[in-house]
Order: structure tokens, then C-alpha cells, then sequence
């Protein structure tokens, strides 16, 4: 995966340099050591967090937190204690980049503000449960949603009433954007702001000849990669 990523950047590289301007001269000072693992494996929870149900504003009623959606097209994206709670496993919660959600909804809530926002709910739930003599499953929502608020938890309680609907236009209230990260990741921003049409149709163009490519470098990548690091 080593060699594989270091030759998409090569290719970036060379996409960047024939189509962005300013890009001509472009050279690779230096890459990263290792590979850093942006996806992992995800709990199987009482509540994972869908891309259908927060594309249609749904708040759910154990919310714990809210989260910015990927793009302003969506409102933001309620997060509920179920995300956290495995579905048969008693006695643990999974916060941070292994709660419970599809693929897409992850690519945002593994992030680092996502993460503070389950970390603290979990913690606050953790400390409840032992306190009751009960496992994290059975905590009083309630309770736990009043001590998160307590803490400064933006979060829509259950006592709110069972017809929670987030305005879409509310969510550009400055405490609605307090968790915003950079989950508008680069390649998506180079895909839909700053590359024409075409260009967007060559990099695709690139990236499928590519996945039918061995996965050693030839003799020409190697070069060409010896060369920038030189």
C-alpha cells in the first residue's frame, strides 16, 4: 500500500502540473513514512448513524451530540448514544472512530471534533452507569443528555418532544458549526471547485487506468520518483 499510494501521488503530481495553474513547476519535497489508516472497523450498534436517515433531518430522541453533515445541501447530523452501544456486548462503549455507521457517514465522524463529541458523551455515560450499578445500556437518556447540556453539549433533548426536526437554516447558528473540521476532503474540493469538466473526466480517466495496473512500480515511476526526491 506504500509503493500504491506513493504512485497516486505521482499521478497527482503530474495532474496537478498539466492542469492547475501556478502547478507547472510542482515538486515533491517529501512524503510520509508510514500509511495512516483513515477508516477502521466499525461497531455493530443498537443505532448506527445512516446516510438516509441524517440526509433527512431525523434527530434521534438519545441524541448526544450534533455534528456538521458533509455539505450545506444536508443539515447537520444528529448523533445518538445507540451509535456507541454494541448490540449484544454489555458493560462497553465504542466512541471515537468506532461507532456504529455506514461508510459515508464515517468518513465525518472519525474525525477529531466528531470523536471529543463521543468521547465526552461516552465518558459522562460511563461515569452514570457506574454510579447506578448499571450497565451503559440501561443509563437514564435523560440524565444523560442533562449533564452533557450541563458541560455545554449543544444537543436536542429527549424532554424537547418527540417531533424533532433540525431547520436546515438553523444549522448556520455559530454553535451549530462549533465541531466544524475539514471534513470537505481535498480531493472532493479539487473535484467540484477548482477543476473544469474535463480535467475532472481525464484525473477519473487516470485513476481507472491505474486501479488495472500492477501494483509494483515500473521502471519509469521509479525514476521519475528518484528524480523529485533528488
Amino acid at each position: 500500500m506504500g509503493v500504491e499510494s506513493r504512485r497516486w501521488m505521482l499521478d497527482l503530481l503530474s495532474f496537478y502540473r498539466a492542469n492547475m495553474p501556478g502547478f507547472a513547476d510542482a515538486w515533491i519535497m517529501e512524503t510520509a513514512p508510514q500509511i495512516g489508516v483513515r477508516h477502521s472497523r466499525r461497531l455493530t450498534g443498537v443505532q448506527p448513524v445512516l446516510r438516509e436517515q441524517w440526509q433527512s433531518g431525523v434527530v434521534y430522541a438519545d441524541e448526544v451530540g450534533v455534528s456538521p453533515s458533509l455539505s450545506p445541501t444536508f443539515a447537520s447530523v444528529s448523533v445518538p448514544f445507540g451509535t456507541m452501544v454494541p448490540v449484544e456486548l454489555d458493560g462497553l462503549l465504542a466512541p471515537g472512530r468506532h461507532v456504529a455507521s455506514d461508510a459515508v457517514s464515517h468518513t465525518f465522524l472519525r474525525e477529531i471534533p466528531q470523536c471529543w463529541l463521543t468521547g465526552q458523551a461516552a465518558g459522562v455515560a460511563t461515569a452514570l452507569s457506574v454510579n447506578a450499578g448499571l450497565p451503559p445500556r440501561h443509563v437514564d437518556v435523560d440524565a444523560l443528555q442533562g449533564e452533557l447540556v450541563k458541560q455545554g453539549v449543544y444537543l436536542r433533548r429527549r424532554s424537547d418532544g418527540p417531533d424533532l426536526r433540525l431547520d436546515v437554516h438553523k444549522r448556520h447558528e455559530g454553535r451549530h458549526l462549533v465541531l466544524v473540521a475539514d471534513v470537505l476532503r481535498a480531493e472532493r474540493l479539487q473535484h467540484e471547485l477548482f477543476f473544469t469538466p474535463d480535467a475532472q473526466q481525464e484525473y477519473a480517466a487516470g485513476h481507472q487506468q491505474r486501479d488495472h495496473e500492477p501494483t509494483e512500480p515500473d521502471d519509469q515511476h521509479g525514476a521519475e520518483q528518484h528524480s523529485e526526491n533528488t
